[in-house]
């Protein structure tokens, strides 16, 4: 054991809080507005709308192979 680690602190520190946390609640919906609406959602939006597009041309794909006997 190390008795550096157990010793209690020298001199007892006061929690300084900012004056933000009044606007705690104000920021957050800030926050979470540009999460729902940021450039992350809009790539993750066309990502998903590439994928919608290739799952469908796959199906028709194999709709025509297999009317052709190919599938």
């Amino acid at each position: 054991m190390f008795p550096t680690f157990l010793r209690a602190p020298a001199e007892p520190t006061l929690a300084v809080v900012s004056d933000n946390y009044r606007h705690y609640q104000q920021k957050m919906a800030q926050q979470s507005h540009r999460r729902r609406n940021g450039p992350l959602r809009t790539q993750l939006i066309e990502i998903l709308d590439v994928v919608r597009q290739c799952e469908a041309r796959w199906a028709l794909e194999e709709r025509i192979d297999r009317q052709l006997g190919r599938g």
